[in-house]
């Protein structure tokens, strides 16, 4: 047998694994109906709440309208209304079925009475709100007067942590958590695990890097919250959260949540994106980023990959500031990814691990600026995709189990990326300086 048909073999026996999946999954996709994709609820378990608040953290509240104004002459312009903004759903004071929306460039004049002159004002009596308020306003349509019951959000923010190293050198904190214990998906994570090692100590100095994996049982809800809650950072300082394992979003947790109700998915309790973030939010820090290669529904890809090779390590030395040093160290503000977009599928494969790892690894490698990332991932994610699709539905017809149906009808791999980030003007480190980075390489 040659080389080309002992791979083919090797992989037509690997999707033989798709076989082995509960008939809850398989019903999703065959029964009659056609082929739509399921939201799944999240189980956030005991001390988590509904509003993404964690047990491990203090929180303080706030009545907001998730709106943007500006002061003019009249009130308060509003130039931007956010999704899920309480002003999206009002209602008529006098008539309860009567129900409207706010609109960009309607002017606010007053709450429960009360004139209002600046965003201060706005804040202030939004506070003094038990539930609902009446809010007077200039329809921009029709340029008169209408009043208005609106009920504000509560959100909460965590109370920040005193700063432990306030005059230490700037460190990147990176917690890589992987569902290697997983039964299906596990190995494939742990190459992906292993891609990602290498890039970060291949490019980022030693002294700056803080690294750690949770894994296996230690990769649950409480794990990721208490690694992040324990790590002790400087005002300089950034944190890296990168997930791979199960995610889906809960259909019942869309309302007032950025990001549409999407949770890690976990045996037992899940993790909301939004907590993750909460707790991000609570470690006073410059730069903070969560990555996450899964799924944006019910489902997760699974297959087996070979067992790993031993690992050795090259030195190598550098004299300036690598492109992942810069993305790591060279920026604050935020950034979120997730692989995939609502109602798709994260893929992984035996000999690739996440294919939004795979494609998420060199890009980041190759650019230095996060702006270049972010417009590059995109189209490298779904090349990748589209590559893989290609060479998976053509192996012979007996590998076509349930799985490879599903590969079939997902069109494209569509990344999720939001940005609200700063580049320094200096780089890192200075020219000339000269340091040593660790190569991590894998024995034939």
């Amino acid at each position: 047998m040659n080389a080309e048909a002992q791979d083919t073999k090797r992989k037509s026996t690997a999707y033989l694994n798709w076989l082995i999946i509960p008939f809850s999954f398989i019903a999703q996709f065959i029964l009659p109906g056609g082929i739509s994709a399921q939201s799944t609820q999240a189980t956030l378990g005991e001390g988590f709440k509904l509003d993404g608040r964690s047990p491990l953290l203090e929180y303080s509240s706030q009545r907001r309208l998730r709106i943007e104004v500006v002061a003019v002459a009249e009130g308060l312009k509003v130039v931007k209304i956010y999704e899920n903004s309480p002003v999206l759903r009002l209602r008529s004071p006098a008539d309860p079925k009567l129900v409207a929306s706010m609109e960009v460039n309607d002017v606010i004049q007053s709450i429960n009475g009360v004139p209002l002159r600046t965003g201060e004002d706005l804040v202030q009596e939004l506070q003094t709100v038990e539930s609902e308020c009446e809010i007077e306003v200039i329809d921009i349509r029709t340029n008169k007067p209408v009043t208005w019951m609106v009920k504000p959000a509560d959100t909460f923010t965590p109370k920040m942590d005193a700063a432990a190293q306030i005059d230490a050198p700037a460190k990147i904190h990176i917690i890589i958590a992987a569902a290697t214990n997983d039964k299906n998906l596990g190995q494939s994570i742990e190459l992906s695990v292993g891609n990602l090692q290498r890039m970060f100590h291949a490019n980022v100095d030693p002294h700056s890097l803080n690294l750690q994996v949770l894994q296996g049982a230690n990769c649950n809800a409480f794990g990721i919250a208490s690694a992040i809650s324990n790590l002790k950072v400087g005002f300089r300082d950034g944190i890296l959260i990168y997930y791979l394992g199960h995610g889906a979003y809960d259909a019942t947790l869309v309302d007032q949540d950025p990001f549409q109700g999407h949770f890690f998915d976990f045996p037992g309790t899940d993790l909301l994106r939004r907590t993750v973030w909460g707790h991000l939010d609570s470690k006073p820090v410059r730069l903070r980023i969560l990555i996450s290669d899964a799924c944006n529904n019910s489902s997760q890809a699974k297959l087996k990959v070979p067992p790993a090779r031993a690992k050795s390590f090259e030195r190598k030395t550098v004299t300036q500031s690598t492109n992942l040093e810069w993305l790591l160290l060279g920026y604050s503000g935020d950034l979120d990814i997730n692989a995939a977009s609502r109602d798709e599928f994260a893929w992984y494969s035996n000999d690739l691990g996440g294919w939004f790892t795979e494609s998420f690894v060199p890009v980041a490698g190759r650019n230095s600026d996060w702006g270049q990332v972010t417009e590059m991932l995109p189209r490298e994610v779904n090349r990748i995709f589209q590559k893989n699709k290609r060479h998976f539905l053509g192996l012979p017809a007996t590998t076509a189990t349930v799985p490879v149906e599903l590969l079939s009808r997902q069109s494209n791999l569509t990344p999720v990326i939001s940005a609200d980030l700063v580049r320094d003007d200096s780089p890192p480190f200075p020219k000339d300086v000269e340091r040593t980075l660790n190569i991590q390489i894998e024995q034939p």
